[in-house]
């Protein structure tokens, strides 16, 4: 791996290479998991979900679980990295998650890897995630309408 990336770097690219790939999952699920759902359910841009403090401390809530969710598989979230997530997107220009692009476009949305699988690790580590799973919830109604838009 260390020698592609080197390859990749020498070819102009930035690489970052994380030592434990279940690090580097749980990271990226800590971004995606309240501000993909939440886009998604309301129908709505990350500006418009930072620009209402309740959203905000709701996404702060679902990355807490998400940090716990992962540490019941020993994968390391460091409590700086919510906040810091928390303020970058705060600064990002308006963005349109990958999931609600998907629901714009009546495409299956991806629950499994990004919610189900977290939260029966969750779980099964013993920890729970009750927002996740409302969240979760809600995503399922929203994706039988799309995949089944008339209801059989």
């Amino acid at each position: 791996m260390e020698s592609f990336a080197k390859d990749l770097s020498n070819s102009g690219l930035e690489v970052d290479i994380d030592p434990k790939i279940i690090d580097a999952r749980w990271k990226k699920l800590l971004w995606n998991v309240p501000f993909n759902g939440l886009s998604t359910v309301l129908d709505s841009d990350t500006a418009q979900i930072m620009d209402c403090p309740e959203l905000v401390n709701l996404s702060k809530d679902i990355m807490i679980e998400v940090q716990q969710a992962a540490q019941t598989t020993d994968a390391e979230i460091p409590t700086s990295l919510i906040d810091t997530m928390l303020g970058n997107t705060a600064k990002m220009k308006p963005y349109l998650t990958s999931m609600l692009l998907d629901r714009r476009n009546g495409r299956e949305l991806e629950l499994q890897y990004m919610y189900k699988n977290a939260i029966e690790l969750a779980n099964k580590g013993g920890a729970s995630m009750p927002k996740t799973t409302a969240l979760y919830q809600q995503l399922c109604f929203i994706n039988k309408r799309i995949t089944d838009p008339f209801g059989r």
